[in-house]
């Protein structure tokens, strides 16, 4: 009773707080992990030694920094290993600072947790000693929950690089590797002092989900730009997601490709069933008649006048595919007329055996045409390997 009367939500603070207490001897692997960067996170925060002291929210207690943006960070940072359950993900096992292997999981976890924190910390140390104005700015690069992400991140992907490098190992101390850091965080600081005015302001007020990775981006790129060798794939990737020019001609790509599906589309219906094409497709053109009325009132409320909208401008790349699949094999008298399956198969890698396997790159297409679609808000894109899949669609629409 007393319970339902006065309950209060747990903060989500608290609960990766208590994660330590409720999961350091789980059964599961993940659920140990959890508990390891809830631990990892009170050490950084309550260490006489480190700059982070009382500087995160434990518990309840308030402070300027708090603690998801550090746990967010350790999930992604490659010091630590991935988990499904009690199986380990076999990304970056030679990097992180935990042996997988070793099936004394308290002994491990205390040594992990000794490493991880240690090394996180004297990277904080090594900007708060060196670069005091950059580590001290309030909301700035380093001291911040969206620099949180990115600096750890950046410790993560460089222990990595120097790790694939042969530079450390599984052996090395959490001092050899800030020696071995050293110079790409310097290079990284004086980057961030020589952004300039208006670029700085750029990054320091973005705003949504994808603000922090751009953030780690950025610290990529300043590293990359001096120190070249350090190049990481999701650096490459990024900077292909983001050229003007790539993205252009994946544009002009999705539009042909999309423009064919539906002369196709409908000029074979209208083929095979005549007058009636419309009425064979009742469920598809009724969702179309709906979008267009949508479409029709957003008009109309935003611009204050009408807009005429046709109900065959408004179908969708999986309404071609729907239709594609159910009229896949029908034939017609006409000898003009090219089935279905001869117009729309096509193999891009993901098998050829069964309509099913011949239909998947229509979905593929979706897929990229919405990551065009939305790359100014989503920070998606696309990249030279999907450009490059999106020509061969396009070479086959043409040939077909």
């Amino acid at each position: 009773m007393n319970i339902n009367q006065n309950q209060k939500a747990v903060s989500p603070s608290l609960r990766l707080t208590l994660e330590e207490d409720l999961y350091w001897d789980a059964p599961r692997a993940d659920q140990r992990l959890k508990a390891l960067k809830s631990s990892i996170v009170k050490v950084l925060c309550t260490s006489n030694s480190s700059p982070l002291m009382n500087r995160i929210s434990i518990g309840e207690d308030k402070a300027e920094l708090t603690m998801k943006p550090f746990i967010t960070a350790l999930n992604t940072s490659g010091l630590l290993p991935n988990a499904k359950g009690n199986k380990y993900s076999d990304k970056n096992l030679n990097a992180c600072l935990y042996n997988t292997n070793n099936n004394d999981h308290d002994k491990e976890m205390i040594k992990s947790k000794r490493s991880v924190s240690k090394l996180i910390e004297l990277a904080y140390s090594f900007i708060e000693e060196n670069y005091p104005l950059i580590f001290e700015k309030e909301r700035y690069f380093i001291l911040s929950n969206r620099g949180t992400y990115a600096f750890i991140n950046i410790i993560g992907s460089l222990n990595i690089y120097l790790t694939d490098e042969g530079v450390l190992s599984k052996k090395s101390t959490p001092k050899d590797r800030l020696a071995a850091l050293d110079k790409y965080l310097t290079v990284l600081c004086d980057g961030i002092n020589s952004l300039g005015k208006e670029k700085e302001n750029k990054y320091l007020t973005l705003i949504g989900a994808g603000a922090d990775i751009k953030w780690l981006r950025l610290f990529q790129s300043l590293i990359n730009k001096k120190l070249p060798g350090y190049n990481p794939i999701e650096l490459i990737e990024w900077r292909e997601r983001n050229d003007e020019k790539l993205q252009t001609e994946g544009a002009k790509y999705c539009d042909t490709i999309e423009r064919y599906m539906k002369e196709r589309v409908i000029g074979n219906l209208k083929v095979l069933f005549g007058n009636n094409w419309d009425l064979e497709i009742g469920d598809i053109k009724r969702n179309c008649i709906t979008r267009a009325e949508l479409e029709k009132e957003e008009h109309y409320k935003q611009f204050g006048e009408q807009k005429n909208v046709e109900w065959t401008e408004m179908f969708q790349i999986l309404d071609y595919k729907k239709l594609i699949e159910k009229y896949w094999s029908k034939k017609h008298d006409d000898q003009n007329f090219i089935p279905f399956e001869n117009l729309f198969s096509l193999d891009v890698g993901f098998g050829f055996s069964n309509k099913t396997d011949k239909t998947k790159w229509i979905a593929k297409f979706n897929s990229l045409r919405r990551n065009v679609a939305h790359s100014a808000t989503k920070n998606t894109g696309l990249s030279i390997s999907e450009v490059e899949l999106l020509s061969k669609m396009d070479q086959h629409c043409k040939v077909v």
